[in-house]
């Protein structure tokens, strides 16, 4: 096998809970081209890790669950299952042909450490993951931080490109590090299939609606995803009230859980709450009329690719969203089928006012979907993946 075709091994970790493998990072591996492997450490059953193998093996990859113990569990079976893991990499490591290796996230790097790594190494940064423990997912403590921002720096340190989804975040770790004095840090965001995720033809909307068994004739405005604080669903609520008030939208809630959704959405007039599979969700857009992705702004966010707000966009849909998260601002500060939320308030009367004519309009679909395009699509992410690549490559080759 030729160098520049030198396999790839994708060593990644996640729960039971998110689809994450199969829904993001095995297409974009797929789409290079190259042969690939993933690694997941996971505590997920073996019925789910099953059904993840046999999505990533449909689109050519091979894959391997090494399983863990859960965070549940206690923090010292938690590592120590992590530790335990190295004989599993090791042996995936030192299989020929050589690899190029790609590590996505700081925890990863845990069974990692008393090895030594051989050819090209690229560190998936995937957001900023010890601040973002520190807001979100603590209590984490203070000794807890500490070593998780050791652990960035050490990965920083020993890979040959590191990646990250924001400038922002790459802003942030230059500063915290002197070893990214001499490293190439690059901004490489997450995407989705512009294939998948399109704009409805001119007509078809109300036949797709009847075949989702939803209301015909009035605007849609679709909210998403998980219900945790983060995502702001009071304000969401609020907003949604005031687009059913004033312009008849109909609420249209996507969520995993959906008894949560009903505490907050379910007194809304003709709500539709559901919960639908990843491969309905393209549908569930293109038969909408606007997208709401608010978010709490705060310091890790600032590392943060909203892939909801690129979903939305690629399927047409005007977008309300929130400032300050990642680099939206600098992204689609002027953008015509976007508005931005500022974190310090901004009066409901100017989103509706600013949704009235986007809803009033056809003219934002276009617009939107190339902003999608530019911004979020699998094509755009996994170029400058490609491009990451082919960096460490050849800075590997020049270390010998």
């Amino acid at each position: 096998m030729p160098e520049s075709e030198q396999e790839l091994l994708f060593l990644t970790w996640d729960g039971p809970n998110t689809k994450y493998v199969e829904g993001l990072f095995a297409p974009m591996l797929a789409s290079l081209g190259r042969p690939a492997s993933v690694l997941q450490l996971t505590y997920a059953p073996t019925e789910t890790t099953s059904k993840v193998r046999a999505a990533v093996r449909e689109l050519g990859l091979e894959y391997q669950a090494i399983p863990i113990a859960a965070p549940k569990d206690g923090r010292g079976a938690f590592l120590t299952g992590l530790m335990s893991a190295r004989r599993h990499l090791e042996s995936a490591l030192n299989r020929r042909p050589p690899k190029t290796l790609i590590v996505r996230s700081v925890l990863p790097w845990i069974p990692l450490l008393p090895s030594t790594l051989h050819g090209p190494v690229l560190f998936d940064t995937d957001g900023l993951l010890p601040d973002e423990r520190l807001e979100v997912g603590g209590p984490v403590s203070k000794a807890g931080y500490v070593l998780l921002r050791g652990l960035e720096l050490e990965a920083c340190r020993r890979s040959h490109v590191v990646l990250t989804r924001t400038k922002r975040a790459a802003e942030l770790l230059r500063r915290r590090s002197r070893w990214l004095s001499s490293r190439p840090i690059l901004k490489v965001p997450n995407g989705r299939d512009a294939r998948v995720f399109y704009p409805s033809e001119p007509g078809e909307q109300d036949a797709l609606r009847r075949e989702l068994q939803l209301p015909t004739g009035r605007p849609i405005a679709v909210i998403m995803g998980s219900m945790g604080e983060q995502y702001l669903p009071s304000a969401t609520r609020d907003l949604a009230l005031r687009l059913a008030r004033d312009l008849s939208a109909i609420p249209l809630v996507l969520a995993p859980d959906t008894a949560r959704a009903d505490q907050f959405f379910g007194d809304l007039p003709e709500v539709v709450i559901r919960s639908v599979s990843t491969t309905q969700v393209p549908s569930y857009l293109r038969a909408s009329s606007l997208g709401i992705a608010l978010r709490r702004a705060s310091f890790s966010q600032q590392g943060v690719h909203p892939l909801k707000v690129g979903e939305f966009l690629l399927s047409g849909l005007p977008v309300v969203c929130s400032r300050a998260i990642g680099d939206l601002d600098e992204d689609l500060a002027h953008a015509e089928g976007v508005f931005l939320v500022s974190r310090d308030g901004t009066k409901l009367d100017e989103v509706v006012d600013w949704a009235r004519e986007a809803l009033s309009s056809n003219s934002f679909a276009g617009g939107c979907r190339r902003l999608g395009e530019r911004h979020f699509s699998l094509s755009s992410s996994s170029s400058r993946y490609a491009e990451a690549i082919r960096i460490a490559e050849e800075r590997a080759r020049a270390d010998g």
